[in-house]
């Protein structure tokens, strides 16, 4: 039950993040320059990951551990993908660590 709660409590932030973001302008951009950058490895839970996928100028998700992420999809809503999967491989651009 606690898995449940933690992945509530990620898809509500994500939520707040994307619709605050989307409201007063913030850019991924302007995250992914500040804060401690992380090896991909060394990801911890609560970690940002950052893409830079074809369609999108950045895309941003949270890392919630095991080789997975909880982030927004426009087809999707709040989703839960894997950093494996090739397409997110192939278009990750960084981690960063804003908490500590």
């Amino acid at each position: 039950m606690n898995a449940c709660k933690n992945i509530f409590f990620v898809c509500f932030l994500l939520l707040l993040i994307s619709g605050c973001a989307a409201k007063y302008g913030i850019e991924t951009d302007s995250t992914a320059r500040y804060n401690e950058t992380v090896e991909n490895r060394k990801l911890k839970a609560g970690d940002l990951v950052f893409f830079d996928p074809p369609r999108y100028k950045r895309h941003v998700g949270i890392y919630i551990g095991k080789g997975e992420f909880a982030h927004t999809s426009s087809s999707k809503g709040v989703t839960v993908s894997r950093l494996s999967n090739p397409y997110w491989k192939k278009h990750y651009l960084k981690s960063r660590r804003i908490l500590q």
